[in-house]
Parts: C-alpha cells; structure tokens; sequence
C-alpha cells in the first residue's frame, strides 16, 4: 500500500475483494463510505487498484481524500520457488495513475500516466530484474533501476520511498503457468522537480 507520507509492506493477513476484482480491505487498510476503486487490474495471482475516493480507516485513524489523493495498492502471491537458470519475456505493464505526492508545484496535474518496460532473468536461483519507468504530468520524469531480488523479499534499488529522492521498489510475483511478474512501486521526480507516486507489475513468461 503506497499513500501521500505512507507506505505498507507485508504479507497480506486478511482482505476484502469486490466482484469487479477492486480490493477495498487490506490488513489495517480499509475504504469505506462512498468507496471508488480505479486502476483495477487482476487475476488470481494478483490484484492491483488506486483508491480514489472514500474514507481511508487505518490504525491510526481516519483519512478523508483531497484533489490529488490516492492510495495504490498491490497483493500477489510469493512463487513457491524461482528457476536455477532462464531469461523471460515480459509483456506491457499494468499501471496505477501516479498521484502527486511533493516536490514543485504539480501546475494544477493532480495525476499523470505512466508506462515502462520491464526484463526478467534467473541466475543461481535469484531474480535479476530491469526496469524503465516513464512518468508524465505535464512534464515527465525517466528512471531504469535494475534490482537482484531474492525469493519473497524486496528490493529498494532506486533508494527508499519517501525520502524525497527518486525510489523504486520491486518484488517478484508467481504469474501462473510457469510465468513470474516484476513489480512494485515508485516515487519519482519529473523535471519540473514535482513528485509523483504509483505502482506497477510487468508478467514475464
């Protein structure tokens, strides 16, 4: 779960999940009130969702949403195991909305698109993964990290979110049928120094 201030890793204990896929419970996250969900996408290995209005409840309280809000979620499941040795294939990735989060004023670009590109390899047993992310919101912002990911473990590569600094996370996700997903979040600078965040998945067979 990835916020404006806030961020949340670990396994997911309990949740929630809508019949059109969007996920409104994670944990000690929920949304409730008038509850919109963007950004759905999903199968069984995975679920990933911007929420975009509502009432956030967490621990600590409630959270109600601004004009550039939104909290990007993602839950997949850990693969029981990752290839000695393969390099894969990854496909167009799945992408929340980048909110913006800090920085320079965003000029009046509460959300922006972002796209990338993304490689997978195994080598004695590890993940070795890259990624290109493209960020745009009214100006734009490029960043490739590569990451050596261990299984169910993640990897800050691009340094550590919220910070204030670009920072990528990224973990490595079972696709299903042989394939594995790279994924993850980011907060990034674009040239006009304002900060947008998200989260992204790339499947790789």
């Amino acid at each position: 779960m990835l916020s404006v201030g806030s961020q949340s890793f670990g396994p997911v204990k309990t949740h929630v999940q809508q019949s059109d896929g969007a996920v409104t419970s994670l944990n000690d996250y929920s949304l409730t009130g008038t509850p919109v969900v963007a950004n759905v996408s999903g199968d069984a290995n995975f679920a990933m969702g911007r929420w975009a209005a509502g009432t956030v409840n967490t621990s600590t309280g409630t959270q109600a949403f601004t004009s550039n809000s939104a909290w990007h979620y993602l839950a997949y499941n850990v693969p029981a195991a990752f290839p000695t040795s393969a390099t894969l294939s990854c496909e167009a990735g799945n992408f929340t909305s980048p909110n913006y989060v800090g920085g320079a004023s965003s000029g009046g670009n509460s959300f922006g698109q972002t796209g990338g590109s993304a490689t997978l390899a195994f080598s004695e047993g590890k993940a070795i993964a890259g990624i290109t992310l493209l960020v745009n919101a009214g100006s734009s912002a490029s960043k490739t990290v590569t990451a050596n990911v261990t299984r169910g473990s993640t990897a800050f590569p691009g340094g550590s979110i919220g910070t204030g600094a670009d920072a990528v996370y990224v973990t490595i996700g079972d696709a299903g049928s042989g394939a594995f997903a790279v994924q993850g979040g980011y907060e990034l600078n674009l040239v006009n120094g304002a900060r947008y965040a998200g989260v992204f998945r790339f499947r790789c067979h």
